[in-house]
């Protein structure tokens, strides 16, 4: 990474409140700019991966010849994210005992790139929220309260790193000698491939014009709540709270280059050299085509769902044609939904204090947001999601963050003024796990990260060195979860006298019985060239609950 990585924010908000007659009106203005500074590289500048080619299509053996990738992978940027907002509320004390809430958000976002260029921007994102607070019987005794609103949320500045910034990413297929005992490098390196630029990362900066959609709108999601809270007595209340999300549109980044090739053979284009498009399929003449225009094919930002209008130099002449590929060509609709119900209580008396909750949930959809943990992408930005469409085929199900059952239960106990003892318990049902394979002989090299595996040994049938297994789809989730987990803390707190109240010396004790519930297994249940996992790698853990901690804190109030 960068020596001078690092985030920046700015922020500026200017809040107006009026108080008219049973209404309270608030208006206001915010300004945010994020600045990032990030960027990698391969250590040393390249890589060598070496490997195997089997041309016969069987088994290892003797004729197979060795080969070895030269791999070269840089970027680094400076990037913003600028986003101003309006809104307006009201909130109206219709009766007494009735209170009710309106509100509207207008937002408006801007990326900018590495050189300080906009490659997205967008307006008018309207936000209305609705919201109401009864006290039923106007003693504080019964209160029901709901509501209603619509989130924007801005792109991340990370997506211009790689996605709208100069970046390179290239790799060149050799046969060799030997290596080099004190370097690991190729001795003779004699290239067999051109060399291939992944993702057209070529180093070069890239027209920001041709990074999103003409169309491109933002995210966002309405959320729902509906719930209500009792007293029971002087000492206890309980409630229960409704929630559900729902995402109504995404934004990721399409790099299916078939769908261009297509336009470009059925509008009449040739290629730089002057031959017709023969085939979207014919992947030399669009690595040809890539290396000589590096407009012409990369990972384009859209909204899932929706067609996607793209800027694009067909041909290589300085002039940018427009590229409309319909919704379905590129693949499905973003979804993503989150109910729960949260039954809650609350209780305290004398020196006790108990607060507890149980909350039922789902998670469904076809893409977890900015991140993919379930093959460790963690990157915040746009994900393999909706890249090629065999890649969301099966997408749909619980995802990685749906655990169906959670209980919650925390206590304190003041033994006198100067001595406490308190505890947190949580227990929480596991989360899904996928079977992820190699699909249809994997024309797109995304290796095992398909919802398709087979349990079963693959055939070569095309001889081309790739087992042709992995047809099978495994539904998203559907491979079973991971167990259970529990966890209990305690803490002790003394507040000496002679500091009245200000000091305080804390001890806490984190997963008290020093619980190692797997959280996380692997769930590639083939390798990259098909071949299955079952009962060696597959659902083996790669994440555990954090072990007993001890954390001592010292507080003074000023």
């Amino acid at each position: 990474g960068r020596p001078d990585a690092g985030d920046t924010r700015r922020q500026f908000r200017v809040d107006v409140d009026w108080q008219l007659g049973d209404h309270q009106l608030r208006f206001g203005y915010d300004a945010d700019r994020f600045t990032s500074v990030a960027g990698g590289a391969i250590e040393g500048g390249q890589v060598w991966n070496y490997a195997t080619i089997d041309p016969d299509g069987v088994p290892l053996n003797d004729d197979d010849l060795d080969f070895v990738v030269n791999v070269v992978f840089k970027n680094g940027a400076t990037v913003d994210v600028n986003q101003r907002a309006f809104y307006i509320e009201d909130s109206w004390q219709v009766t007494p005992d009735f209170l009710a809430y309106a509100g509207l958000r207008w937002d408006s976002f801007e990326n900018r790139n590495g050189l300080g260029q906009a490659y997205v921007s967008i307006d008018n994102q309207l936000g209305p929220r609705l919201g109401f607070a009864w006290d039923v019987m106007g003693d504080a005794s019964l209160k029901v309260f709901g509501n209603a609103g619509r989130y924007a949320l801005p792109l991340t500045a990370t997506v211009a790193i790689r996605g709208a910034s100069a970046s390179i990413f290239s790799q060149q297929f050799m046969f060799y000698d030997g290596v080099d005992p004190n370097t690991g490098a190729p001795i003779n390196p004699v290239p067999f491939t051109p060399i291939t630029y992944l993702n057209n990362e070529f180093g070069a900066n890239k027209d920001p014009r041709t990074i999103a959609s003409d169309n491109l709108k933002p995210m966002y999601q309405d959320e729902y709540i509906l719930g209500f809270q009792k007293r029971i007595g002087d000492h206890w209340s309980l409630g229960l709270r409704t929630v559900y999300r729902d995402l109504k549109r995404a934004i990721d980044d399409n790099c299916d280059e078939r769908a261009i090739h297509a336009w470009a053979l059925a509008n009449g284009f040739v290629d730089p050299d002057g031959d017709p498009f023969e085939s979207p399929e014919d992947s030399t003449q669009a690595n040809e085509i890539a290396f000589i225009n590096p407009g012409f094919t990369f990972c384009h930002l859209y909204n899932p769902g929706s067609d996607g209008i793209f800027n694009i130099d067909i041909n290589g002449d300085g002039t940018l044609e427009k590229v409309t590929i319909d919704a379905d060509t590129l693949g499905p609709r973003a979804r993503r939904t989150y109910a729960a119900a949260e039954f809650f209580f609350e209780g305290h008396w004398d020196k006790w204090f108990l607060q507890g909750s149980y909350t039922w949930a789902r998670s469904t959809g076809n893409t977890e947001g900015g991140v993919k943990s379930d093959i460790a992408q963690a990157d915040t930005g746009t994900t393999q999601d909706f890249d090629y469409r065999e890649l969301m085929l099966g997408a749909n199900g619980p995802l990685p963050n749906d655990r169906k059952h959670t209980l919650k239960l925390f206590g304190n106990y003041e033994i006198n003024e100067q001595w406490s003892v308190g505890g947190n318990l949580l227990v929480q049902s596991g989360r899904p796990i996928n079977c992820f394979g190699v699909y249809g002989g994997d024309p797109l090299h995304y290796g095992a990260s398909y919802f398709s595996c087979s349990n079963t040994p693959g055939t070569d049938a095309d001889g081309d060195g790739v087992l042709d297994n992995g047809t099978t789809l495994v539904p998203r989730g559907s491979a079973g979860r991971t167990p259970w987990q529990r966890q209990l803390d305690l803490n002790v707190a003394w507040k000496p006298a002679f500091a009245d109240g200000r000091l305080t010396f804390k001890l806490d004790v984190f997963n008290v019985f020093n619980a190692r519930t797997v959280t996380s297994v692997n769930e590639a249940a083939e390798t990259n060239q098909g071949s299955p996992l079952f009962n060696t790698l597959y659902r083996v853990p790669t994440g555990f609950q954090a072990p007993r901690a001890v954390r001592l804190m010292l507080q003074y109030a000023f």
